[in-house]
């Protein structure tokens, strides 16, 4: 393949984890984006608030019998996560394994959330 043969408008995404053997040439020639989570049980809340739209926070497509618990539940589900991502900087300290816990897991759990709620 030659030089020219490529878009000028091509972009290639990559995710990884740090790596001694990741090529250098790589890290030399990209930007390079790292998203971490903010400090603070607070700020973790804040921002795991931010982003559910307010029609998910108000439990708009449930029943209303079950809005006063979603609130309280989505409310202590957001706590638990973002205490969770905090006690990481505690390393091994108090955990027997260590695991990432990240956006995903928050998404999933709420999703499961929402599931069991509307479907009782």
């Amino acid at each position: 393949m030659n030089k020219n043969d490529v878009d000028d408008r091509f972009r290639l995404w990559l995710s990884t984890n740090p790596h001694p053997q990741f090529p250098i040439s790589i890290l030399q020639r990209c930007l390079k984006i790292t998203t971490e989570p903010p400090k603070g049980l607070k700020a973790n809340m804040l921002r795991l608030y931010t982003n559910l739209p307010n029609k998910e926070i108000e439990g708009e497509k449930m029943d209303p019998q079950f809005k006063p618990f979603y609130k309280r539940i989505l409310f202590s589900l957001c706590w638990y996560h973002a205490l969770i991502i905090e006690r990481k900087r505690f390393k091994t300290l108090g955990w027997n394994i260590i695991y990432d816990f990240n956006d995903s897991d928050w998404d999933t759990a709420n999703n499961i959330l929402q599931i069991y709620i509307t479907h009782t």
